[in-house]
């Protein structure tokens, strides 16, 4: 079956949210560095170049300028975004601009206090909080490590991070600008500048696409996708691999359903067995090395209509009971917008050793109403009560960067700290979530494959210290 293409899903965008969206993806495109480019940079010793980059510097405002001035002078179709923007979704857009504008921008400088685009950046209304993530995200991969650890690293806060690469290509039809064999090359040079010159860790997640394989053995294209994780994980300092089943594809069982997918899947013969069978062949393999699997779990984020139910915990069943030592991360548990959805992670922790629930972007612990955060505390209470008393499935996540559009999010650490003391969670159990689950779950401790892995990628990249794996122990 069809799915939407892009011009038919911009009908669906509220009108007051499209101007936004189509400033974001024409910004994003516009400044984003490509990881050749970067890693060069870094091969030349020249880090201190991109930890100085200023995502808001005089050159980043003129280019928001210039976007919105492109978006809001835009006749119909916003050229390069696939959006329609319409009369009154213009209208919409500008006033709410004026609006933000009118009331001031909290914290603002001087350096800032110039442009539409410098005020928005310096503002912390709705669509300013948008463009800063946007400047934020166009950075380059080594400022955002960074800045990542200066917002929640540092000395008994968060020790080991795990950024999580993604390939959405086949899906949205658009190809990246650094493929991604690329991204993950740089990404192991910021892991280990992280380690060796900045004072932290950094051990990533690699991106695996199903459908991405079924091509590449398709068209004979060495090395596969698959390939290229393993040897990510293999030989390049990774800890594990990235799926994205909102994207548009089932755990499994793919076969045999009535699922809609992008038009582009009808030209690939048996299209769902071939999605199941890249899917086993990852599963396969990560069972049997001992690697561990990132998901998302939640119902947002679908490329399509109902794609994001595609990520359904329940869906994991069928995968966990073929591959039972299969250790998987499920993401974005905690907000009980829906029990149902909810408690079918706890019902999986009741079943299978080896799976995880990640609270990564609960948002809601960064409510300001106390209500709020008494009301999901009391919900994460009961939940930890009926199927995790010893609270040894939650492991701690921030989703940051994507985390970065909503406010106050720099204490998002301490806030999820808050909520999990009125659910109940002592010191000790709070020592499991932000570090001891998160070790079994990636097989970190002595004697296991994956520290046995890094520890070889220590001891074949000059300058670093091994010895830095004793604190998994």
């Amino acid at each position: 079956m069809r799915s939407p293409d892009a011009h038919e899903a911009s009908a669906a965008v509220p009108p007051q949210l499209a101007g936004l969206l189509a400033t974001l993806i024409s910004f994003l495109k516009l400044g984003v560095i490509s990881a050749d480019t970067e890693l060069a940079q870094l091969t030349a010793n020249e880090e201190s170049l991109l930890s100085q980059y200023d995502p808001f510097s005089p050159r980043v405002q003129q280019e928001l300028e210039d976007v919105l001035e492109q978006v809001l002078g835009a006749r119909e179709m916003v050229a390069g975004t696939g959006l329609r923007l319409t009369p009154d979704a213009r209208t919409a857009y500008r006033t709410a601009i004026d609006r933000e504008i009118r009331l001031g921008s909290s914290g603002a400088t001087e350096a800032l206090a110039g442009s539409r685009g410098a005020r928005l950046l310096a503002g912390r209304g709705f669509i300013g909080r948008h463009l800063r993530w946007a400047a934020w995200l166009r950075s380059p991969r080594m400022r955002l490590a960074e800045e990542m650890h200066r917002l929640y690293g540092g000395s008994g806060r968060i020790g080991l991070f795990t950024p999580a690469l993604i390939d959405y290509a086949r899906w949205l039809d658009e190809e990246p600008r650094s493929d991604i064999a690329s991204q993950i090359e740089v990404m192991e040079a910021v892991q280990k500048i992280a380690i060796r010159r900045k004072g932290f860790m950094i051990h990533c997640l690699a991106p695996y696409d199903p459908w991405r394989q079924v091509t590449d053995l398709l068209d004979g294209i060495q090395p596969t996708a698959l390939d290229i994780v393993k040897q990510a994980v293999e030989q390049r300092g990774f800890v594990g691999v990235k799926l994205y089943p909102p994207m548009g594809f089932l755990p499994t069982g793919n076969k045999g359903r009535t699922l809609s997918y992008p038009v582009r899947a009808d030209d690939i013969d048996d299209f769902q067995t071939k999605i199941d069978s890249a899917l086993d062949d990852l599963y396969q393999w990560a069972e049997r090395e001992g690697v561990a699997i990132l998901a998302h779990a939640a119902n947002s984020m679908g490329a399509g209509e109902k794609f994001s139910e595609r990520a359904k915990p329940e869906g994991w069943r069928s995968v966990l009971r073929r591959f039972p030592n299969l250790r998987l991360n499920l993401a974005h548990f905690g907000e009980f917008h829906d029990k149902e959805w909810e408690d079918s992670f706890g019902k999986l922790f009741a079943e299978f050793p080896n799976i995880y629930a990640d609270i990564s972007y609960l948002n809601g612990g960064l409510s300001t109403q106390i209500a709020d955060i008494r009301a999901i505390a009391a919900k994460l209470k009961l939940f930890l009560a009926r199927f995790d008393q010893g609270v040894d499935r939650i492991v701690y996540g921030s989703d940051w960067i994507m985390l970065g559009r909503e406010p106050d999010h720099e204490r998002y650490l301490d806030a999820l700290r808050t909520l999990l003391i009125q659910a109940g969670v002592n010191d000790a159990q709070w020592r499991k979530v932000t570090s001891e689950n998160a070790i079994r779950l990636y097989g970190l401790n002595s004697g296991q494959m994956a520290r046995s892995r890094l520890q070889d990628w220590y001891r074949n990249s000059p300058s670093l210290d091994a010895t830095l794996l004793q604190q998994f122990n």
